[in-house]
């Protein structure tokens, strides 16, 4: 586990060096001339951090982790992340997800602060509302960490979500690649201590063939970029630059259950 720790850290500081930014930057442009949806840091599916209105097949399964740099770790900026998660489409129109959130370099010694047990919980329920069709986008009503709406401690909510989400897909004659264009609006109606998504967010999604998709977004406080390659259909590797000078990614797979 300590050389786990110790790995981590030279990664992040390796990626978030000048070489870090120019290697994924460079990768960023390249991408955008060969021809997928994804899913999120978060494990929902979705751009890099914001949700959006594409689900999970029915009887789809998801399964990763994620990992991201302490600068915007909004529960203890003192720690590098890590997550992990599972996302099931319940339905055709119905996606549940839950997501393991920890920290490392956390120690039990440190003077402020204290065990972080087996670590943060987050439960997200997605509801299709309306199915792309034509020119009508997709909508999907989401809620995240919504445990203070059952009388539980809003204490202890960091990741609390509210929101409607929009997505149509647009594919140009003649022109290889299929655009997305997503855009949502969240509330902090619920208790938490901390929000994600209030007010306006959104970005856009270039899928190049099957096995990458480029996307940017804007998660209401910054603009993210990142591309996600898909590997023999079942796996995909996120890798994102948040507020596009630190890096963060993930590793997932799926299969299904029929």
């Amino acid at each position: 586990m300590h050389r786990f720790r110790l790995t981590c850290g030279r990664f992040f500081k390796a990626l978030n060096g000048n070489g870090g930014r120019w290697a994924l930057g460079t990768l960023l442009f390249l991408s955008a001339w060969t021809e997928g949806a994804a899913q999120s840091l978060n494990g929902t599916t979705g751009l890099i951090t914001v949700p959006t209105a594409v689900l999970a097949g029915d009887g789809e399964v998801l399964l990763g982790m994620s990992i991201g740099n302490k600068k915007y770790n909004v529960r203890n900026p003192r720690f590098h992340e890590h997550s992990y998660f599972i996302t099931m489409g319940y339905l055709p129109f119905l996606e549940v997800s839950l997501r393991l959130h920890r920290h490392y370099r956390f120690s039990r010694t440190d003077s402020d602060a204290t065990g972080q047990g087996i670590g943060d919980r987050m439960a997200c329920v997605r509801l299709r509302l309306l199915k792309e069709n034509g020119y009508v986008p997709s909508i999907v009503l989401g809620a995240h960490d919504f445990y203070s709406a059952f009388n539980q401690s809003d204490e202890v909510v960091f990741n609390n979500a509210l929101y409607l989400a929009a997505s149509k897909n647009i594919r140009l004659p003649d022109f290889p690649v299929r655009f997305g264009l997503h855009a949502g609006y969240g509330s902090d109606m619920m208790e938490a201590k901390h929000h994600e998504f209030v007010g306006f967010f959104g970005g856009i999604s270039m899928e190049a063939g099957s096995w990458m998709t480029l996307m940017t977004e804007y998660d209401t406080e910054k603009f993210n970029g990142g591309v996600a390659f898909h590997f023999l259909r079942h796996i995909q590797v996120l890798a994102a630059l948040k507020n596009f000078d630190t890096f963060a990614g993930s590793l997932s797979c799926s299969f299904g259950l029929h």
